[in-house]
C-alpha cells in the first residue's frame, strides 16, 4: 500500500528545496564584510551584526553558521549583551564543528563572563576543546583562565596563565600575560599565599607566590625588604616574574612607605584610664627604642594628656600639629574619637587605638585601630563553619558586651549556613550558670516530659536527663573565671561532646596551667604575643615582662596594642592603597577596609593540660568579611 503522507513529505521537501535561495557567492560575503565594517567603524556594533546575521538567513549551510558566529562576536560587549544573548538562543550547536564549534564556545564563555556567570564560561571551555582548533589554544587558555579568576579560583587560574605564558608567541603577549598573573596575586590574602607556597612543588608557580607574598608582607627596612627581594632572585633566577615584579615592590615601598619624624601620642595619662593609657605607652616606648636600634634618632615621641576630657581633643591635636607632628597615635576613648569623626579634614594622619559605633564615612587621613571583640566573634564563627559545625548554642554574659558578641557570632554563623537554636546569658558576677545551660540544652524539657510521664503512669520510672540532640558546637563569651566556671558546668550538664569555641576573653595571658585545667578542650582565637611560637618578637615580650612585671602580665594585649600602634605607622599608606596587603603584628595579622578600620586575624589555640597549644599552625590569621 502506498504511504501517501509520506509522498506528500517528500514533495513538500523537494518543493521547499527546489524554492531554496542559491549559496552566496564569495563576493557576497565580502559585500557582507565591507559593510559591517562601515557600520562598526562609525559605532554601531548592533547594526554591523544584524547584516551579517541577515546574511545567514540567505546563505548557503556552509557559510551559515559562519555568518551567524561573526554577528555573534561583534556584539561580545556589557552595552549590546541584550543582543548577543538573542543570537545565542537561535544557535543550533549540532550544526556547528571543528574550529566553527571552538568559536561558538569561545564566544559562549566570553557571554557568560559579560553575564557574571563564570562557571558557565567554565563549561563551555572542556578541557578537550583545544584538540578540536589548536591554533585557538591560547584564546582558550586565556577564556579559561579570566572565568576561573572571576570564579574565584586564583591559583587554578595562575596555573593556567604560566601554562598560558609558555605557548604565547611574542615578546608583548608574554608581558600582558605576566602582568595579569601579578594582579590577580595582589588580591590573594597573605594566608593564602603562604599556605599554596608550601603546598606547591612546581618552580615557576612557587616563585610567583613567594614574591607575591614578599609584596604583601613589606618590612619596616628598606635594607629588609631588598636582602628579601635578593635571596628570591638567587632562589628563582631567570623567573618571568623578575623582570615585572621586582622594581614594582620596590618602588610601591618607596612611594607608600612612611617614617614620621615626629610623632604625638594623644592618650588619658591621668584620670579613670591612665592605667590602660600607661600599658599602652610601654608598649610604643619599647618599639619606639626597639626601631632605634637600627636607626638612631630618627624621631622624636611627644606626649599629650587627654585625661578625663575627650571633649579637648581636636585642641591637643591641633597643638601637636603645630608642634610639628607628622602622625599622631590616639584618642583611646570612644567619644574623643566620635568627636575627631566630625573634623572635616585632618592635615596629619590618626592612629587611634579604638574603634567608633557611627557609621559615618571619617575623615581621610583617620585610621582606627584596637582590639575589637566583635571581629573575634566573626572569627569564631568562620572557624566553627570550616570546623564542619553547623548547629549551635550561644552563651553570652549579661549587658552591651555580652549582647553584642552574641548577635555579630549569629550574624556572621548563620551568613555561612550555619544555625544559632537557642542563646543564653549568664550573670557574670554569679557562680551557678546551671539556669541558662539547662535552658539552651533543652534539659527543663527534658525533665518536664518526665514529669508529665510519671504523672501520667502514676508511677515512679527511671529517668536520665537528656539534652538536645541537634546541636553540635557552643560559642562562649566569657572571662577567665567565667570560661573555668562554665566549661565544667556544661560537662555535668550532659554537653561534654560538644565542641567548645570562645573569642580570647577566655585566657588571661598568663600561663596557669592548674587554674586553666577547667578549660581544656576549649578552643579560641587570640593574637600571636599570647601564643609563645607564633610571637615574632619574644624577645620584646620577655623585656617587657622583666621591666615592668605587673602590666606586662596583667595586660599583656594593651601591651601587644601598644607596640604594633607605633610599628604600623610606616605601613598605613600601604595598607590603605592596596586592599589585600597585609603586616604581620603582634595583635594578629592586620589589614584595612575601605573605612580605613583595622582588621585584626587572629590565630588559634585549644587548651590542652592548662595551656594554650597552637592549632592550625599555618594559618596566620583570617581574611576580613
Amino acid at each position: 500500500m502506498i504511504n501517501t503522507r509520506l509522498i506528500l513529505a517528500l514533495l513538500i521537501t523537494l518543493g521547499l528545496t527546489s524554492c531554496a535561495v542559491s549559496p552566496p557567492a564569495p563576493d557576497e560575503l565580502a559585500l557582507a564584510h565591507d559593510q559591517a565594517g562601515i557600520l562598526l567603524s562609525q559605532g554601531q556594533p548592533q547594526e554591523a551584526a544584524e547584516i551579517y546575521w541577515r546574511q545567514a538567513q540567505l546563505s548557503s549551510t556552509a557559510a551559515r553558521e559562519e555568518l551567524q558566529l561573526l554577528a555573534l562576536e561583534t556584539v561580545l560587549t556589557r552595552q549590546t549583551l541584550g543582543r548577543a544573548q538573542h543570537y545565542r538562543s537561535m544557535l543550533d550547536e549540532t550544526r556547528f564543528q571543528g574550529e566553527l564549534l571552538v568559536r561558538k564556545r569561545l564566544a559562549e564563555a566570553r557571554l557568560a563572563l559579560l553575564e557574571d556567570n563564570p562557571e558557565a564560561a567554565l563549561a563551555a571551555l572542556p578541557s578537550a576543546l583545544e584538540d578540536l582548533a589548536p591554533k585557538r589554544t591560547h584564546q582558550i587558555l586565556q577564556l579559561r583562565a579570566d572565568a576561573l579568576q572571576a570564579s574565584g579560583q586564583v591559583l587554578q587560574s595562575t596555573e593556567i596563565r604560566i601554562e598560558l605564558d609558555r605557548q604565547l608567541p611574542d615578546a608583548e603577549a608574554q608581558r600582558t600575560n605576566r602582568q595579569a598573573i601579578w594582579q590577580s596575586l595582589q588580591g590573594v590574602d597573605v594566608t593564602h599565599l603562604q599556605q599554596w607556597t608550601q603546598q606547591s612543588t612546581e618552580p615557576v608557580l612557587k616563585g610567583w607566590l613567594e614574591l607575591a607574598y614578599i609584596g604583601q608582607t613589606s618590612p619596616d627596612q628598606i635594607t629588609d625588604l631588598q636582602r628579601r627581594l635578593n635571596d628570591w632572585q638567587k632562589s628563582y633566577s631567570n623567573h618571568p616574574a623578575d623582570l615585572i615584579a621586582t622594581q614594582k615592590i620596590l618602588s610601591q615601598w618607596q612611594e607608600l612607605h612612611f617614617r614620621p619624624r615626629k610623632i604625638a601620642v594623644i592618650l588619658p595619662f591621668s584620670g579613670r584610664y591612665a592605667s590602660i593609657a600607661k600599658t599602652l605607652m610601654i608598649g610604643i616606648s619599647t618599639a619606639y627604642y626597639a626601631d632605634h636600634e637600627h636607626q638612631p634618632n630618627t624621631a622624636v615621641l611627644q606626649t599629650y594628656d587627654l585625661g578625663d576630657q575627650p571633649q579637648n581633643i581636636q585642641k591637643l591635636y591641633e597643638q601637636a600639629v603645630a608642634e610639628g607632628a607628622e602622625v599622631v597615635i590616639g584618642p583611646l576613648q570612644k567619644l574623643a574619637l566620635t568627636r575627631l569623626m566630625r573634623i572635616t579634614e585632618l592635615p596629619v594622619p590618626v592612629l587611634s587605638l579604638n574603634y567608633t559605633d557611627s557609621d559615618i564615612q571619617p575623615p581621610a587621613n583617620l585610621y582606627q585601630f584596637g582590639l575589637l571583640p566583635e571581629d573575634e566573634a566573626k572569627q569564631v564563627a568562620e572557624r566553627a563553619i570550616l570546623d564542619g559545625r553547623q548547629h549551635a548554642v550561644v552563651l553570652t554574659p549579661t549587658g552591651a558586651w555580652g549582647s553584642r558578641l552574641a548577635e555579630t557570632f549569629t550574624e556572621r554563623f548563620e551568613i555561612l549556613g550555619g544555625l544559632v537554636l537557642k542563646a543564653e546569658h549568664y550573670q557574670p558576677e554569679g557562680s551557678d550558670y546551671s539556669a541558662p545551660i539547662r535552658r539552651a540544652m533543652l534539659l527543663d524539657e527534658s525533665q518536664q516530659r518526665y514529669r508529665t510521664l510519671q504523672e501520667t503512669l502514676n508511677r515512679k520510672i527511671k529517668f536520665e536527663p537528656h539534652r538536645r540532640q541537634d546541636v553540635d558546637m557552643v560559642f562562649v563569651a566569657a572571662h577567665p573565671r567565667q570560661a573555668r566556671l562554665l566549661r565544667p558546668q556544661l560537662k555535668f550538664h550532659y554537653a561534654s561532646d560538644l565542641a567548645v569555641y570562645a573569642t580570647s576573653h577566655v585566657y588571661s595571658g598568663k600561663l596557669d596551667p592548674q587554674a586553666d585545667q577547667d578549660i581544656n578542650g576549649v578552643i579560641y582565637c587570640d593574637i600571636p604575643w599570647n601564643l609563645g611560637e607564633l610571637n615574632p618578637r619574644p624577645d620584646l615580650r620577655t623585656s617587657i615582662e622583666e621591666s615592668f612585671s605587673d602590666l606586662g602580665r596583667k595586660l599583656p594585649r594593651l601591651m601587644a596594642l601598644g607596640l604594633d600602634a607605633y610599628r604600623l605607622l610606616p605601613h598605613l599608606k600601604r595598607l590603605a592603597a592596596r586592599p589585600h596587603a597585609r603586616y604581620t603584628g603582634l595583635t594578629g595579622n592586620l589589614s584595612l577596609n575601605d573605612s580605613r578600620r583595622m582588621f585584626r586575624g587572629l590565630n588559634w589555640a585549644r587548651f590542652t593540660k592548662g595551656q594554650p597549644k597552637v592549632i592550625y599552625p599555618d594559618l596566620r590569621g583570617q581574611t576580613p568579611p
